[in-house]
């Protein structure tokens, strides 16, 4: 908003219809400097009104320190009487749109009085003078006197204020007050010096609404902090650093670092801003970092990237987190390309489900580069993996310990005690090849070659012998220390060491039953305390939890809850329940639900509030259990549309809608990926097995013979 503080100066001359316009003018508050193009319009009322004669512009007028002047002599001759105002219009900086000032002026009758002394008026003489507004005098008749009422219009100024001050006040003897010019407000203005009495509530520097909050410094900005729905973003660093736009991201920070300059990333070609994308990300520093992955973290470096979520790269240059959960601890050139994964060093390669022929890529795998070369990768073959490259050798120990190795390296020292050199394992361990005790060329997975004097092979049980291999052959098992020649002697319980038969005199497998089905004998039965637990019929059935009286051929009843602790793969799968409608005579079906995915789907109806938004709060446990979301929304009993404002963070999302107190029907779809999902991925395709190949799980649906069956070849 433009304002016009008016101060007129008319200067009645004999014969001169004219005076003086001065004034000060500010543009929001602060005196303007500068020069402005100014028009000048005469009306006969206050407002509306009639135009009299012609507008008059003034371009270029200078205007310093908000005052100006002008010498309005156009309308000579024109004054007739007629009560007039004047309307002013400004123009800062010529930008040739004008901005009309309010209220319009109304003139003082001085120069009426002069146009009556020049007598232009028309013929006869002047009964009588009125003095007018900020005059006294005057009369009806003979020499008349008009003087200035001192006490409705001031003297002329007489004073002045120096460089850096302005007029605040003007008195009626001309006299006038300074102050200086921007002068803040110690109470409620922050001071370059420091405050005092800030309280808790008012005393802060920030913003009221939703804009951004800015710190500059040299003139660019260096703090920016972004308001959102809950959590703000700050970034700070280089002005190019940024949150990416689209969904809202909430809870981001950039602690420093970046740059406007290009070269950044593998080849030397990409902005060297950090950037984040994702919710309650971070970046701590570094230049050309990029965060995609909620809750993903890079605390420096160059030219690093984190896709997946809650992954971290430490810093170094051009590594790659894409994995949930994963890591790269620094230098050069490495990926964590799957969940849980680990990679550091020089190009060291987790891979990612693209690289990689399993779903979820090389998930769980532990790749260290110790070779510092950046061409030659150490990439993983499998999930679970913990690979090593270390040219100078490895060792585990003490850190007193004996570290030297084989001087070309390759080699792996475990010291036990940090004296005597050996090798001393706690935990499972695992040898693929053949392993020699007593001999340099083993012959089998374990080959023992002991002198006569030794005894080959003791286990003991709290200093007690339960297994022996005697020198002279003989085997003992339990306790006993004697065993026979080329013998073996067992105190305890019997082991039967080779197949048994029950009902077959030929065995062949470990436990073999055979049941005659001339005898209608079935063939296995398991019974508590009198009653039928488990049985195996000979029509090839199998009944757990009771005696039924049908079990379905080559078929499983099961009576009571089944738990299973692993995957169940079948072909096809319904409930069964007592019809509703005719529970004695039907059945009631329904197929179950199939996705390739392991999915989780969830589903309810909410009511939209008066901004049209609903909140859905899903279990504390949802985001734990689920990842990849997936929505659908339906609108009843309008037709509104309906939208998801806000996907899920925090175990829950909002839901909008056009207009207020919508129901809306919606159901979100997640895949599993619990600890036991993740290491259980149930394959979409997978090949037959060689022996397989060519035959059928279910012939007769396919219309092909029952000797192609699965089962069948195996007979």
């Amino acid at each position: 908003m433009k304002k016009l503080v008016f101060i007129i100066t008319m200067a009645l001359t004999t014969l001169v219809n004219a005076f003086t316009y001065q004034g000060e003018l500010s543009e929001t508050g602060t005196l303007f400097t500068g020069t402005a193009d100014i028009k000048f319009t005469l009306y006969d009322a206050f407002a509306g009104g009639v135009q009299f004669s012609t507008a008059y512009t003034y371009t270029g007028v200078t205007v310093e320190n908000g005052r100006f002047a002008i010498d309005l002599n156009n309308w000579m001759g024109d004054f007739d009487g007629t009560p007039l105002w004047l309307e002013v219009a400004v123009d800062l900086n010529s930008t040739g749109t004008f901005v009309t000032l309010s209220p319009r002026q109304n003139l003082s009758p001085a120069p009426y009085a002069e146009f009556a002394y020049d007598g232009a008026g028309g013929a006869g003489d002047i009964t009588s003078v009125t003095a007018g507004i900020g005059l006294t005098g005057g009369g009806v008749s003979g020499d008349v006197t008009l003087d200035i009422n001192s006490s409705a219009v001031q003297t002329r100024v007489q004073s002045f204020c120096t460089s850096g001050s302005s007029i605040s006040r003007i008195y009626e003897n001309g006299s006038v007050t300074c102050e200086p010019d921007n002068t803040l407000n110690p109470t409620t203005l922050w001071s370059l010096s420091g405050n005092s009495n800030v309280s808790a509530t008012l005393g802060f520097i920030g913003t009221t609404d939703s804009d951004d909050f800015i710190i500059k410094a040299n003139n660019k900005r260096a703090i920016l902090i972004e308001p959102t729905s809950s959590s703000p973003n700050i970034i700070m660093g280089s002005a190019d650093n940024a949150v990416n736009s689209g969904t809202q991201r909430v809870g981001t920070v950039i602690a420093g670092g970046g740059s406007a300059a290009m070269g950044c990333g593998v080849n030397n070609n990409e902005s060297c801003a950090n950037i984040v994308s994702n919710s309650y990300a971070t970046i701590s520093g570094g230049i050309g970092n990029k965060v995609f992955g909620a809750y993903g973290t890079i605390s420096g470096g160059q030219g690093n990237t984190v896709s997946g979520s809650s992954a971290v790269v430490s810093g170094g240059e051009d590594n790659v987190a894409i994995g949930l959960y994963s890591f790269v601890s620094g230098g050069r050139a490495n990926q964590a390309g799957s969940e849980y994964s680990w990679a550091g060093g020089a190009s060291a390669i987790v891979r990612d489900e693209v690289a990689s022929p399993l779903p979820l890529g090389d998930r769980g795998t532990f790749v260290w580069d110790g070779d510092a070369n950046v061409y030659d990768s150490l990439t993983s073959s499998g999930q679970y993996q913990f690979l090593v490259r270390a040219p100078g050798g490895m060792w585990l120990g003490k850190p007193d310990g004996d570290i030297s190795g084989d001087p070309n390296g390759y080699t792996l020292n475990i010291d036990s005690d940090g004296d005597t050199k050996g090798v001393y394992i706690t935990g499972q361990t695992h040898f693929n090849d053949e392993v020699g005790i007593g001999t340099t060329s083993p012959t089998a997975r374990l080959h023992i070659n002991a002198p006569t004097s030794t005894t080959p092979m003791r286990v003991q049980s709290n200093s007690l012998t339960k297994l022996l291999v005697s020198p002279n052959g003989g085997v003992t098992v339990g306790q006993s220390n004697v065993a026979p020649n080329n013998g073996l002697r067992v105190a305890g319980e019997t082991i039967l060491l080779d197949k048994v038969g029950v009902g077959t005199p030929s065995p062949n497998s470990t436990l073999h039953i055979s049941s005659d089905s001339l005898n209608g004998e079935t063939a296995f039965r398991v019974q508590v305390d009198g009653t039928t637990k488990l049985k195996v019929e000979l029509n090839g059935g199998v009944a757990i939890g009771t005696n039924f009286s049908s079990v379905p051929t080559n078929g499983l009843k099961v009576k009571g809850n089944v738990e299973i602790l692993g995957s169940l793969s079948k072909g096809g799968g319904s409930f069964k329940i007592d019809h509703p409608l005719d529970p004695e005579n039907k059945y009631l079906y329904h197929s179950f639900v199939e996705s390739p995915d392991m999915m989780n789907i969830y589903n309810g109806n909410v009511i939209t509030d008066i901004n049209g938004q609903a909140w859905v709060e899903m279990p504390d446990w949802f985001e734990a259990l689920n990842r990849e979301f997936r929505y659908q929304l339906t609108v009843i009993g309008s037709f509104d549309r309906a939208m998801i404002a806000q996907e899920i963070i925090d175990n829950k999302f909002l839901i909008r809608t056009e207009t207020a107190g919508v129901k809306v029907s919606w159901q979100v779809t997640g895949v599993r990926h619990d600890a036991w999902a993740n290491k259980n991925r149930i394959p979409v395709e997978e090949e037959k097995q060689a022996l397989e190949k060519g035959h059928y799980l279910h012939p007769k649906a396919w219309n092909v013979d029952k000797t192609l069956a699965i089962d069948y070849s195996k007979k």
